[in-house]
């Protein structure tokens, strides 16, 4: 990979290896830089990465949850934007909308605000983690309605009502073990159950914003 994107691998693969705590023994020279030279060295280098694949072919770009960046990572966001309208990248960038990018006033940019899924959609997401196996209708209506239109936290919740020994695999269908409460799918929804791990860091609104920064 780094070799299709430059020729100079004596000073950039030193830097990634650096990056990414990998060792390179004896085959390339030491760095003897300060801090502050390796970063900016590291950073140009990842530009450059990108730039040098994107000379050999369209290159589509994903980062999600920006909002967790550090501010090296939003730095090194920062100057890929910049030289998107130059080179042919689609950088697609996902983050909560507490987060407030200095980028999207950009006329390269575009901004796409994802809301909750409806329920129809919610069904579809149960429907791809069941097989296409149905559920009782009375619960397939608690995992709509206990996760709020995120779809990670469907697939997460729908994974524990499978896996809770309250239904019995039939067919092209789930039935249920045993009643069914109004409250059946509420304790694995609760704090500390596998759902409520998996997707503890999701916001209760469900709501994300999407950047999509594109050459001209």
């Amino acid at each position: 990979m780094l070799a299709k994107a430059t020729d100079d691998l004596g000073e950039t693969a030193p830097l990634l290896a650096a990056l990414l705590s990998l060792p390179i023994g004896e085959r390339y020279p030491p760095l003897n830089l300060t801090p502050q030279k390796q970063k900016e060295k590291t950073l140009r280098a990842l530009v450059t990465q990108v730039e040098g694949l994107a000379a050999r072919q369209p290159v589509l770009m994903l980062f999600e949850d920006a909002q967790w960046s550090d501010p090296t990572t939003l730095e090194l966001l920062d100057l890929i934007i910049d030289r998107v309208p130059a080179i042919p990248v689609l950088l697609i960038v996902t983050f909560r909308l507490e987060f407030n990018p200095p980028w999207t006033s950009r006329p390269h940019v575009s901004l796409l605000s994802l809301n909750r899924l409806p329920p129809r959609q919610l069904a579809e997401i149960i429907s791809g983690v069941t097989g296409g196996k149905a559920l009782p209708q009375e619960i397939t209506a608690q995992i709509i309605d206990r996760t709020d239109g995120v779809p990670l936290f469907v697939e997460e919740l729908t994974k524990a009502v499978i896996e809770s020994g309250m239904l019995t695999e039939t067919g092209d269908h789930y039935s249920a073990a045993g009643p069914v409460t109004r409250r059946v799918c509420r304790p694995l929804c609760w704090p500390g159950s596998t759902a409520w791990r998996r997707c503890a860091r999701w916001p209760r609104s469900g709501r994300r914003s999407v950047a999509s920064s594109r050459t001209s």
